[in-house]
């Protein structure tokens, strides 16, 4: 997702948004949930572009 959209989704049109926010967003919840939010695993820049969450997803049978 481009900043555009992540903005679009997270903050009303009322309020004041800086360049940064989204940066500062993805670096906090980066710190959260990476083991090195130096070198992310789940959520990857594209420069240019925005961010992708990229995570291997398994699928499991609930236990009767």
């Amino acid at each position: 997702m481009n900043r555009e959209q992540l903005l679009a989704l997270t903050h009303n049109e009322s309020t004041e948004v800086f360049d940064r926010t989204i940066d500062v967003l993805i670096m906090r919840l980066r710190r959260k949930i990476e083991l090195n939010p130096h070198q992310p695993t789940l959520i990857k820049t594209l420069r240019g572009l925005g961010y992708v969450f990229s995570a291997d997803v398994t699928h499991s049978e609930k236990a009767a």
